[in-house]
């Protein structure tokens, strides 16, 4: 209920029993379900969209292909293709499910960085990592979720830590929206010699505190008149999108958020 609460193909699934490690699991339902509850932040991007009631091979190979590129987003290292769940081999599904076992406990967020700051502003925080062993660990960075476009590495996604050192990770946020953004930060640990990191993942929630205008437009008219004011709008972002114009009615600064009330004008 937690993947597919809100999914337009099918509805919730039924629960099963998994009894065979091939026929159970060729409809990819089963791997996404436990993908979804140890990385909840791939549902919105790659989970939702599956068939909750595959009827055609198709739709199977459909549910497969989610849970590959799942699997590939948050980093999981491991050598399997989509026709490898719809054609199942049960030896290559328990070593699958083995290796998740071992690897997906480590991809539940514990620890939250929290990104405020004012509309468009970039704002940077950053993560310090501690290395007590005696040999460098390796990491590789990934931005996951609905919108991890907005957030950006400037040190670049690979980086490694010294032998008991430590390394400070920068994150920068650029916000789009009023609306609060949601991310995740993956460092998926890679084998440097013999030692390897272990994955470690962290929520980025943002909010905005404060809105600077762009412009000021004055416009005067007598009491009870109407006035036309035309208003040049543009586009800050790289590509085209539907905005919506909003009128707030406020006696001091609408960056202060002092409005009065606020009514929406169109789309």
């Amino acid at each position: 209920q937690t993947v597919w609460k809100d999914c337009v193909k099918g509805g919730v699934p039924p629960s099963r029993w998994v009894v065979n490690l091939d026929f159970d699991l060729l409809d990819g339902l089963v791997l996404a379900a436990v993908l979804g509850a140890h990385a909840p932040f791939l549902i919105d991007t790659h989970l939702k969209d599956m068939y909750t009631h595959p009827a055609t091979a198709e739709q199977c190979l459909h549910n497969a292909l989610k849970v590959v590129n799942g699997l590939r987003a948050i980093g999981i290292d491991y050598d399997i293709q989509a026709i490898d769940i719809t054609d199942p081999n049960p030896v290559s599904l328990l070593l699958l499910c083995v290796h998740l076992y071992n690897h997906l406990p480590h991809y539940l967020p514990k620890t939250t960085v929290n990104f405020e700051g004012s509309l468009h502003a970039p704002v940077t925080r950053h993560i310090k990592l501690s290395n007590p062993s005696k040999t460098p660990l390796t990491y590789s960075a990934k931005l996951v979720g609905e919108d991890a476009c907005d957030f950006v590495l400037p040190r670049g996604e690979q980086m490694t830590v010294g032998a008991r050192g430590r390394l400070q990770v920068a994150v920068q946020f650029i916000s789009r929206f009023l609306r609060p953004a949601r991310a995740v930060l993956v460092l998926v640990g890679r084998r440097h010699g013999a030692s390897a990191g272990t994955t470690l993942v962290f929520t980025l929630p943002t909010a905005i505190d404060n809105i600077s205008p762009k412009a000021t437009v004055k416009c005067e008219s007598p009491c009870y008149e109407l006035c036309r004011v035309n208003v040049d709008v543009v586009n800050p972002f790289p590509v085209g999108g539907k905005f919506r114009v909003v009128l707030v009615e406020s006696l001091s600064d609408a960056s202060s958020h002092g409005g009065q009330g606020a009514t929406s004008i169109m789309d």
